[in-house]
């Protein structure tokens, strides 16, 4: 997003390059919708270059939001915000994902890990460790807080924590779903 445009005026310029037959009504609905939803409303005619680190963050989930994708993909979404704003965001995320969208982001910040349905867990080498729910990933790694997960990869090599983690009854929960998802 352009610092030297407002949150509505970036909005409405990405309406008008990505949802071409969309009307001057249409558009501005649409716009409005997004800043209500990202709580930008109060903040919609500011430049986008004197909002804060976290309120800039959201317009540009909000430029992804505007033509109404199924899943939204995040890299650090969070990434060089402070505690409280990194907090604000995750929350923000779930709500999407409470409306109906899926998302997916990457994160190394383990404190709001329990907003999330399901985490996997990336050993060395990008190799898999865990896929499950957030209250499964501390049981299977046996750790009380989530940040322990790190310490944790550190005792096994990553081949070792994906045996592991077929053997395990999260793995079994998700190929259960899986197969239940395939049934017609």
């Amino acid at each position: 997003v352009h610092a030297e445009l407002t949150s509505r005026q970036a909005l409405d310029f990405v309406c008008k390059l990505r949802l071409l037959n969309a009307t001057t009504t249409e558009r501005a609905r649409l716009v409005e919708e997004t800043l209500a939803v990202l709580d930008l409303q109060d903040r919609a005619d500011l430049l986008i270059g004197k909002l804060s680190g976290g309120q800039r963050k959201r317009v540009a989930v909000g430029v992804e939001l505007l033509c109404k994708p199924g899943i939204i993909f995040l890299d650090e979404p969070t990434a060089g915000l402070d505690p409280g704003t990194e907090s604000g965001l995750m929350a923000k995320l779930k709500q999407l994902a409470e409306l109906g969208k899926t998302i997916i982001c990457t994160t190394h910040i383990m404190d709001n890990v329990d907003l999330f349905d399901k985490i996997a867990v990336m050993a060395a080498g990008g190799k898999l460790a865990f896929f499950g729910t957030p209250a499964e990933a501390r049981a299977f790694f046996d750790i009380a807080k989530p940040i322990e997960l790190y310490d944790r990869l550190e005792e096994k090599p990553a081949n070792d924590w994906l045996q592991l983690y077929r053997k395990s009854e999260a793995c079994k929960n998700v190929q259960a779903l899986a197969a239940k998802e395939r049934q017609p």
